[in-house]
């Protein structure tokens, strides 16, 4: 049995327009399809996104096997018919609105886009220096991190921490993460795996991001930081 390998880039599609592209483009030709979701790391208009495959003739075979005989009759010939090659006979305007982007942007404005992301998170764990754990190496333009309580040390690995130091963990982020959502200044995620703290999760995949907004969120986020530090609060939600 031959095994289907599938590259989920829906989210992480913006390497391929990056510095490092060419590694990507070859590494995702041992796929058999590729999933990229522009609408999240393009910007582009909802929704735009885009299923690859090498063997064409999966769009035909596979996707229409149930037959939408009420949908093609044989009044016309289906051979030209693109709604047999498409996911819910329908998305072809997907296609059509990523080719007018890169009509009038090109492809250069796109890789420059993805660039100044990189910068972006770059400047961000920059400045956010002090006090932070972060959850993974920050390699895209998602940064996920905990704040450390003032009175314990900041340590390499968050599973460094005992059971009693990971609930005061939890308990400031949480409280960060409520004031956050309270104040509507920023939006971001937060998120609980496994039995870790709850993290917070800043994207920066914007490109009118400058040094003083991220300054200015650095800014408001140990600002935060300070006024919960010394007695989180009981969740907002």
């Amino acid at each position: 049995i031959k095994p289907w390998i599938h590259f989920d880039a829906a989210w992480g599609g913006g390497v391929y327009f990056s510095e490092d592209a060419g590694f990507y483009r070859k590494l995702s030709s041992l796929s058999d399809s590729i999933v990229l979701d522009f609408h999240k790391f393009l910007s582009a208009p909802l929704l735009c996104s885009v299923l690859l495959v090498k063997d064409k003739s999966v769009l035909v075979d596979e996707v229409t096997e149930l037959n939408g005989n009420y949908l093609f009759t044989s009044n016309h010939n289906i051979k030209y018919s693109l709604s047999l090659k498409s996911l819910q006979c329908s998305r072809e305007a997907y296609a059509f609105k990523l080719w007018l982007m890169f009509k009038h942007h090109g492809l250069e404005h796109f890789q420059n886009l993805i660039q100044k992301y990189y910068e972006n998170q770059e400047e961000l764990i920059n400045k956010l220096s002090d006090r932070v754990l972060y959850v993974v190496e920050p390699q895209y333009f998602n940064v996920g991190l905990w704040f450390i309580p003032k009175e314990m040390e900041v340590k390499e690995t968050i599973t460094d921490y005992t059971a009693a130091e990971i609930e005061k963990i939890d308990q400031l982020n949480l409280a960060i993460y409520d004031q956050i959502v309270k104040d509507g200044f920023m939006k971001v995620n937060s998120y609980h795996f496994n039995n870790l703290p709850l993290f917070i999760r800043i994207i920066v995949h914007h490109g009118n991001l400058t040094t003083d907004i991220i300054s200015e969120i650095v800014a408001y986020l140990y600002k935060i930081y300070e006024s919960v530090g010394s007695s989180p609060c009981k969740s907002l939600i």
